[in-house]
C-alpha cells in the first residue's frame, strides 16, 4: 500500500471520512418529502434579524427555551389549563392527548430540515402544550372561548 508514498493510504481515508458523512447526512429529513419545516437561511436573518426571529412567541422546537419568550411560555401552561378545565368529562384529557401524539413522533421529526434536539416525550409535551395553546388562544380571540386580552386579539386579527 505504501507504493505511490503513502497515497493508497489518504485514499483510504478519505473514502472513510466521505462514507461517515453519507451515514451522517443520511439521518437528516431536509431531502424527504415529508419535511416542510426550514430554519431561515441565515443570509436572510442577517439583513433583518428582528423579522425572522420570534420577539414574543415560539411554536414549536427551534427557538424554544429563549429567555426573552419565557413570559409567553407561562401563558401557555394557563391557557393549557383553562383548555382542560372547559374539557367535557367525556372527552380527552391531557393523558389522552399525549397518548395520541406519542405515536406520531417520527413523523413530527421528518418534518423539520434540522436534527430536533428534544429527546423522546420531551418533543411529545412540547407539541401537546403548543398545539394545545393555540387552540386556546384562537378559541378565546373569537370569543369561543372566555376572555382574550386585547392585545392578542389586536395581534392576531
Amino acid at each position: 500500500m505504501e507504493e505511490n508514498g503513502g497515497t493508497d493510504h489518504h485514499y483510504l481515508i478519505t473514502v472513510k471520512e466521505m462514507e461517515d458523512k453519507i451515514k451522517e447526512t443520511s439521518n437528516q429529513t431536509a431531502g424527504k418529502e415529508s419535511c416542510c419545516i426550514f430554519r431561515v437561511p441565515q443570509h436572510l436573518v442577517q439583513i433583518n434579524e428582528k423579522a425572522y426571529h420570534p420577539q414574543i412567541l415560539s411554536n414549536g422546537p427551534y427557538h424554544h427555551g429563549k429567555p426573552h419568550l419565557s413570559v409567553i411560555e407561562d401563558l401557555k401552561w394557563k391557557y393549557l389549563g383553562e383548555l382542560l378545565a372547559r374539557t367535557p368529562p367525556n372527552s380527552l384529557k391531557l393523558d389522552g392527548y399525549l397518548k395520541l401524539v406519542a405515536p406520531m413522533e417520527n413523523q413530527i421529526r421528518d418534518c423539520y430540515s434540522e436534527y430536533i434536539r428534544f429527546i423522546g416525550f420531551d418533543l411529545i409535551k412540547m407539541m401537546v402544550l403548543d398545539g394545545l395553546f393555540i387552540i386556546e388562544l384562537l378559541s378565546k380571540c373569537a370569543n369561543v372561548a372566555p376572555t382574550c386580552p386585547s392585545y392578542w386579539k389586536n395581534m392576531v386579527l
